[in-house]
């Protein structure tokens, strides 16, 4: 940052400039917040390669892989449906590959 120490801002930033800081960041994230979005959208990129699109009909984003991010709490039910979706998904190849002889 070019100062010896960040108490050194303290005495020459202003309230206006820490306000045009913040409107900037929300605007355009610098830090740890950005790079959980550049994370993510690696991830979900990597997540929708693999997504088995009968048991996760909707793409996975950046924001499904930010685990600091504010969101609402999932429903319970929607959580259960989803989890028994996956289980079922891996019971029904099971039951596929000991039909096809054990080969996968």
């Amino acid at each position: 940052m070019g100062v010896p120490h960040p108490r050194h801002l303290k005495k020459i930033l202003t309230t206006a400039d820490i306000r045009d800081w913040l409107a900037f960041n929300r605007i355009s994230p610098f830090g740890e917040t950005r790079a959980d979005m550049r994370s993510g959208s690696i991830i979900a990129t990597m997540m929708n390669i693999m997504r088995d699109q009968k048991i996760t009909p909707e793409p996975y984003n950046a924001a499904d892989f930010m685990p600091f991010l504010e969101r609402e709490p999932p429903d319970p039910k929607e959580i259960a449906k989803r989890t028994r979706a996956i289980f079922q998904g891996i019971i029904d190849r099971q039951k596929a590959a000991v039909q096809d002889g054990g080969s996968d």
